[in-house]
């Protein structure tokens, strides 16, 4: 079992963050609001009280992850607050779908930035078709999803090469070490 470590938070509340976690979130429901709050391990906490105009009990999940999820790439704190605040602050002007600065795309990124590439389009369009795209199939009362949607174009003609071109060179920039030179020393 992980050792807990217990944290004075700066509202004077203790929390408790397991193992190597650097940050916890959680949601209540009050009076017919939900506040979302995120505790980090420096003892620093950032709550957010949900507008109105979202509905309730599926907002408050839904912030809960789509901003924590903002974070899982972040290796410090700091920079885990910083980007959990902009994901907040997108939400506060009603804006749910806006990216974070930098242009991450999620999980997805590699293969909406192969399609962007491939048909010249922008992110918000890619977005926008593959929302279409799973809408229509709902419609048809069949089950589309985006990550189905998404594996599919990895197989495609088109698009393929382009995701594995954009992969290589990730890994490449990711590792510092130029494969094709070392592997030119086998021939």
């Amino acid at each position: 079992m992980a050792e807990v470590n217990q944290v004075t938070m700066n509202d004077g509340r203790s929390v408790g963050f397991a193992g190597e976690r650097k940050m916890q979130k959680s949601y209540k429901t009050d009076g017919g609001k939900v506040t979302v709050l995120f505790d980090f391990v420096n003892g620093q906490s950032i709550s957010f009280e949900l507008p109105d105009a979202l509905v309730l009990q599926a907002a408050g999940h839904g912030v809960s992850q789509k901003a924590g999820d903002s974070a899982a790439g972040e290796k410090n704190v700091e920079d885990m607050i910083l980007a959990v605040q902009d994901t907040l602050d997108n939400l506060a002007k009603g804006n749910w779908k806006a990216s974070r600065e930098g242009g991450g795309f999620g999980g997805a990124g590699v293969v909406v930035r192969a399609l962007c590439a491939v048909f010249g389009k922008t992110p918000e369009q890619i977005k926008a078709w593959v929302d279409s795209k799973i809408a229509e199939a709902e419609k048809r009362g069949q089950k589309l999803t985006r990550q189905a949607l998404y594996a599919s174009f990895r197989s495609s003609d088109r698009v393929g090469p382009k995701i594995r071109e954009l992969e290589s060179a990730a890994a490449k920039s990711a590792a510092g070490v130029d494969a094709e030179a070392i592997l030119g020393e086998l021939a």
